[in-house]
């Protein structure tokens, strides 16, 4: 079938309507993909999956930073498509501890007469002899260090992803 004036510029549209579309497909794929790090409990880098530290003294399985009610940093994850592009990044309240899961983070807390009468609390409540001990702790300051559990960031992974996705949208639209 020889190439006509109007094939071609009906493939020509359809490729540029492809190419416009591109930055939110994009969005989508890498909003998954991190999405999938959580469910994965680890982060798909350059070196394939990088597991994460498991928590001290933990009996059960249950699933890191996906927490008791519902996986708040995992949803919050949004995509942002601009004109120069795409950025996926934790919203909302989940947003100001992204970084300390993502990176790890040492914290000081200080502990108080409201501290102690919470830890008396949960040790009531669970009978977990790590609360007894923060209540009657002597010390003024207490450490504690969150190991780095990274579920978003640059992966040769997700650019080989999107490189393809980008090749066989524009190989569709040019049919």
């Amino acid at each position: 079938m020889p190439f006509t004036h109007h094939h071609v510029d009906s493939t020509f549209a359809a490729l540029i309507k492809t190419a416009r579309n591109v930055p939110l497909h994009a969005g989508i794929k890498a909003e998954n993909f991190f999405r999938d790090n959580f469910r994965q409990q680890g982060f798909m880098g350059d070196n394939g999956l990088q597991r994460w530290r498991k928590r001290k003294g933990e009996k059960t399985n249950r699933l890191l930073l996906t927490g008791r009610q519902g996986a708040k940093l995992m949803h919050s994850l949004k995509k942002n498509v601009t004109d120069t592009g795409v950025v996926v990044k934790p919203t909302g309240s989940a947003a100001k501890y992204a970084d300390a899961h993502n990176f790890g983070q040492t914290q000081h807390i200080q502990v108080t007469q409201k501290l102690r009468k919470y830890a008396w609390a949960m040790y009531y409540k669970t009978g977990e002899q790590k609360w007894k001990h923060m209540a009657l702790t002597r010390k003024s300051t207490i450490t504690i260090r969150l190991p780095a559990r990274p579920f978003i960031g640059p992966s040769q992974t997700l650019n080989q992803q999107l490189i393809t996705m980008f090749h066989n949208k524009m190989k569709l639209a040019a049919k």
